[in-house]
């Protein structure tokens, strides 16, 4: 996806090394990724408290770079099949319940999303 590839030039650009292959992030990666996304999650919200549209907009596209980040330091950097995989079993909800807050409910023939199985196609390993 280019998103990844936007995000991969910029770790390259600040001087971020990045594993070539799937690796499971170190407690200290974890916590900066975790740490990002809620910062980040955290602007939205205010955006979206003060009617601030672009504002919202801005937020959701950082909140997109940097769980991108995250795939990245993970080493995921081929993320378009990953995405074909997810969009796949998400769009087996249609016909569903609606829950209270508007959430479509998975369907009986639900099949989730072969993660693992598309990670071991692309890398040859997935990391346990």
């Amino acid at each position: 996806m280019k998103e990844t590839r936007d995000v991969l030039e910029f770790h390259a650009h600040v001087g971020i090394e990045v594993p070539t292959e799937p690796t499971v992030l170190s407690d200290p990666d974890f916590y900066l990724c975790v740490s990002l996304i809620d910062e980040e999650f955290g602007e939205f919200l205010k955006a979206w408290g003060s009617g601030d549209f672009a504002g919202q907009v801005h937020e959701l596209i950082d909140l997109l770079y940097v769980t991108h980040g995250a795939l990245v330091r993970m080493g995921v950097l081929q993320t378009q099949e990953l995405w074909d995989e997810v969009h796949e079993q998400n769009m087996t909800k249609k016909g569903g319940a609606i829950d209270a807050r508007g959430k479509y409910i998975k369907t009986s023939d639900f099949v989730p999303a072969d993660i693992t199985g598309v990670l071991r196609r692309i890398y040859g390993k997935c990391p346990d």
